[in-house]
């Protein structure tokens, strides 16, 4: 492959990966002005944000498989068109129930984009230049999380909420055109599906999701919420006793056995609900409560999210020198002994 079509490969990557991520940051400053216009309950706010998430988390596991098995290039742009039809459905949702559902189809088209993203590009670059490529790829996440929350208090602002779907129509074409007619196919290993897996564990997701969103609507002790944990954590002792025995597990389970990877993860969840639920949180104080616009909104989370994209080289090279488990350890301590002081220092005497 030329340097050229290397270019081309991390060029359309990022910037296919920056929409879906950016597209995950740039709502939470708008759900405000989303109640509002479509009558929603704060229960149902939280399902444009759970509905995207839960999808593009289950489905990031068995995206890479079809790649691999119907081709990365044209996965990838089938999940960058399906991302664009959904944003599309979003901006003209008449309802909060109709935006639920075209947000959990923006999160199978962000699975497919964030997961053959990542494929691609490791496998357009050579051993001793992936490194560099991955962090340039990585990096337009990092900078989707920077000006996401200030960039959707400005659409909703001034030109109003759907907008912040519609931006992703030009660009989603856009990418999706330039793939077809840039990127070479290629294919890895024809590995199974595991759909059984792929089922036990979107259920398992649902059951415990739903419990945690209705928990207090319902009371955490109500009938459907506990049903809803134990049915959630049934299925997913279910899940792990087919991953064990399945001859091509979606999950292979021996992963658990490394001590690196199981301490990465559980440090990645950490920080994902930190931030992920922190926004959605923190917007909902700063305009409910203190009466913010969506754009004051915005700008106030930015010092919050601006912190990961400044501290993050600087904590590349001291993980050289200290390692990273003190890292590691130390920015979610930080994570959570910072958040209950953020809400007092936001309120006025």
């Amino acid at each position: 492959m030329t340097d050229t079509a290397r270019r081309w490969v991390l060029g359309l990557a990022t910037a296919a990966s920056l929409m879906t991520a950016l597209d995950t940051l740039v709502v939470s400053t708008a759900l405000t002005t989303i109640q509002r216009d479509l009558g929603a309950t704060a229960e149902q706010l939280e399902w444009t944000i759970n509905a995207f998430n839960l999808v593009m988390a289950v489905l990031l596991m068995p995206a890479a498989a079809l790649g691999d098995r119907f081709g990365r290039s044209r996965m990838f742009a089938i999940g960058v068109a399906l991302f664009t039809v959904a944003s599309v459905a979003c901006a003209l949702a008449p309802n909060v129930v109709v935006l639920v559902a075209a947000r959990a189809a923006q999160g199978a088209g962000a699975a497919l984009v964030t997961a053959l993203a990542m494929t691609l590009v490791g496998a357009a670059y050579p051993a001793d230049r992936r490194g560099a490529a991955l962090g340039i790829l990585q990096g337009g996440s990092g900078l989707a999380v920077l000006a996401g929350p200030g960039l959707g208090g400005v659409i909703t602002t001034t030109v109003g909420w759907e907008f912040i779907f519609w931006l992703n129509v030009p660009i989603g074409l856009a990418v999706v055109l330039l793939v077809i007619g840039k990127v070479d196919e290629s294919r890895g290993a024809d590995t199974a599906l595991d759909i059984r897996g792929l089922l036990l564990v979107t259920a398992a997701a649902v059951g415990l999701v739903w419990a945690l969103a209705r928990g207090n609507a319902t009371g955490w002790t109500s009938a459907e919420v506990l049903t809803a944990f134990v049915a959630g954590g049934l299925l997913t002792i279910a899940f792990v006793a087919w991953e064990r025995r399945a001859a091509a597990p979606m999950l292979p389970l021996r992963l658990f056995r490394s001590r690196g990877f199981v301490a990465a993860n559980l440090a990645t969840v950490g920080l994902v609900v930190s931030i992920f639920g922190g926004v959605f949180f923190f917007s909902q104080l700063l305009q409910n409560a203190l009466g913010f616009t969506p754009l004051q909104a915005g700008l106030g989370l930015m010092p919050w999210t601006s912190a990961l994209i400044v501290i993050g080289p600087f904590a590349g090279r001291l993980a050289d020198r200290v390692g990273n488990r003190p890292l590691m350890v130390g920015g979610l301590l930080l994570s959570a002994g910072g958040s209950p002081g953020s809400r007092s220092s936001c309120i006025p005497d």
